[in-house]
């Protein structure tokens, strides 16, 4: 009896079919290193290098970022409801004690196991699975949000540096030009206005510089707060950005957005969750059982001279509690069913949104693209050959200082739009991957 009640328990409590083993195995692979070494912030022996690029940053973000060790805690946390919700309540051990104010009689030890329906324990396993499952996908999910948030920030900083290098650049222009219109003013060939101009001009764009360059210490702050790196830690700006474009056609993205984006698949899972819950609910309308053993000491109750030939006992139990609450079984299972149903329209309702971000990021980066090709291609060479041509015309006076500076500020406006548009073509190709999934597998260099 002791054997076929071990052997209940074994088939009642078992995790097969659960997932759970996979899922250890994936938590292994997935491990932040500050999970591994169990290091939040990051000590100085994870130092970035000095010369750290973009896909060292990512990198780094992956490994350091503590909302990400976060997201990996609680996909471990639920991976461990496993276990315990397809796990039997514990045993009850019963002592029955000898009362000698009535006599002698035996003495009890009782063992019983309440084993509810069979598949009810498989049942609540399978909804832990899939809450661990969508745990882990959640965890995928901040991975692509931090892929972008790393990419979108670095372009900027990208951006904001190289706008202070192209100011720089022409205001020691417009002090050539400023050297260029006091020479004229000397000499009679031009107006002391053209020289107040070149200096207001300057004035201009050291007011601009300085503008620039303060922007860059919020920015490289948001960097570092992704990186869990002190606000004021030092990043060098970066001089040029990846050149990686988007390999997929726009049906490609589509379709693989509606397959793989973390968000939908923990909603599946949220899906089959709820429909496993819903049959967890539907088992209350069957009893638990209750398997048990009793010993009888008859020896504690014969008096001493039948105590000899006394024989002890062993008896089985089975018993069960008897459902009768059905008003509250019915409210279980229409809780349930409501559940699954706000799921799956959930669910539904953010493959409509997935869809339209999409379509609305791919006609963002294409843009982009288109305007990288404009400005680099066709307007910043011609702008280039007009300033040059601008500049020694006025230099022999054949060109008013006016036109030099509508001519000056007209590259500089397209050298600006060029960056921009570099920078939102890379942002919008680390958005699109952020929604497919998988961003930092997707990344070229990674």
């Amino acid at each position: 009896m002791v054997a076929s009640l071990g052997a209940v328990a074994f088939l009642a409590s078992s995790c097969a079919g659960s997932g759970y083993g996979e899922l250890r195995d994936e938590l292994a692979s997935a491990r932040p290193k500050a999970v591994a070494v169990a290091q939040i912030p990051a000590t100085a022996a994870d130092a970035l290098p000095e010369s750290a690029d973009l896909y060292d940053l990512l990198r780094y973000a992956r490994d350091h970022n503590p909302g990400a060790v976060a997201a990996y805690h609680r996909w471990h946390a639920s991976t461990e409801r496993i276990p315990q919700e397809r796990a039997l309540p514990d045993p009850q051990l019963l002592l029955d004690q000898i009362d000698v104010s009535v006599g002698p009689r035996p003495r009890e030890i009782e063992v019983s196991q309440m084993v509810p329906w069979v598949g009810t324990l498989g049942l609540r396993g399978q909804v832990a699975a899939h809450e661990a499952r969508a745990a882990r996908e959640e965890f995928h999910a901040l991975l692509d949000m931090l892929y972008y948030d790393v990419v979108d920030t670095y372009v900027e900083y990208y951006y904001v540096s190289q706008s202070a290098d192209i100011t720089q650049a022409l205001i020691e222009l417009m002090a050539d030009a400023e050297a260029v219109a006091q020479a004229r003013y000397r000499d009679g060939s031009g107006s002391f206005a053209d020289v107040i101009r070149a200096q207001l001009e300057q004035d201009r764009l050291d007011n601009e510089l300085i503008s620039l360059q303060s922007e860059t210490r919020p920015i490289r702050a948001r960097l570092n707060a992704a990186l869990s790196r002190p606000a004021d830690a030092s990043l060098a700006a970066p001089r040029e950005l990846p050149a990686e474009s988007l390999a997929l056609s726009d049906d490609e993205v589509l379709a693989s957005a509606a397959s793989g984006n973390p968000r939908l698949l923990a909603l599946d899972e949220m899906v089959a969750r709820e429909e496993r819950a819903a049959s967890v609910a539907a088992r209350r309308y069957l009893p638990d059982l209750m398997f048990g053993i009793t010993y009888m000491d008859r020896d504690q109750s014969a008096s001493a001279h039948d105590a000899v030939g006394a024989d002890d006992d062993v008896m089985a139990m089975v018993g069960l509690n008897i459902p009768i609450w059905w008003g509250s079984y019915n409210a279980g299972r229409r809780e349930a069913q409501a559940r699954r149903r706000a799921a799956e329209a959930e669910r539904h309702d953010q493959e409509n949104v997935l869809s339209a971000e999409c379509a609305r990021v791919l006609f963002a980066y294409h843009d982009a693209e288109r305007r990288v090709a404009l400005y680099r291609d066709e307007l910043i060479p011609r702008a280039t050959e007009a300033l040059n041509a601008a500049r020694a015309g006025f230099a022999a006076g054949d060109v008013d200082f006016s036109g030099f500076l509508d001519t000056e500020r007209l590259l500089l406006d397209f050298q600006l739009s060029l960056d921009r548009s570099r920078a939102d073509r890379l942002s919008r190709l680390a958005q699109l991957r952020m929604l497919i999934g998988g961003a930092f597998e997707a990344s070229a260099d990674w």
